[in-house]
């Protein structure tokens, strides 16, 4: 808590925005309680985010700027393809298990009554199939010899990583599981099989 306290005021409404919006949702969460959980004043939080909406822009644009950075660190090195989707793989997992509330607004909330953040969204999901995905979904062949759709591909691949974290709480209830490093060892094994086997028999 006092670590807490110690975070500028900016910090604390960015962190108790990714808190309260991952556990409450964007639509059932309140303004006054954001200001609450983040020890700042109402106009505090128009002053850095402007609205609610502006809170919501800044998580998405931390999340899928680390995302799309994660992915040029791993899928423009030199490496054989297959090699490149394991590292690309490795990485997001560890990023989605170190950021589960990052990750699970960033891919979840929708709020359609927001037409900013939907345009937001839209815009980086198309930017990362064609400039990541689609650079590398190219290589492999589609069905009667046309490429794959990379817009098929890429969101199998997000899904595939990202589902076990919006579904953990309801795995850690499971007494025959345990979510340690070993699991996710597994996890993300079990990932980089199905996916790459899948795709390579296109």
């Amino acid at each position: 808590m006092d670590s807490f306290k110690n975070l500028k005021p900016k910090e604390r409404i960015f962190q108790s925005g990714i808190k309260l919006f991952a556990t409450r949702g964007f639509n059932r969460t309140g303004v006054r309680e954001l200001a609450e959980k983040a020890q700042v004043s109402l106009s505090m939080i128009n002053y850095h985010f402007g609205n609610k909406s502006g809170l919501l822009k800044a998580i998405n644009d931390y999340f899928f700027s680390r995302y799309i950075q994660n992915a040029k660190e791993v899928l423009s090195t030199d490496d054989p393809i297959e090699i490149r989707f394991e590292k690309f793989i490795d990485k997001q997992i560890q990023f989605f298990k170190s950021n589960p509330d990052l990750m699970i607004i960033a891919l979840t909330e929708f709020p359609y009554n927001e037409p900013d953040v939907a345009t937001q969204k839209a815009r980086y999901i198309s930017g990362m199939i064609k400039n990541f995905h689609g650079e590398m979904t190219k290589q492999f062949p589609g069905h009667c010899g046309k490429q794959f759709p990379a817009e098929i591909i890429g969101p199998v691949l997000m899904g595939m990583m990202a589902m076990h974290f919006i579904m953990r709480p309801v795995l850690r209830d499971m007494d025959s599981v345990q979510l340690d490093d070993e699991f996710y060892k597994c996890h993300g094994k079990i990932v980089k099989k199905i996916f790459l086997h899948g795709i390579m028999a296109l």
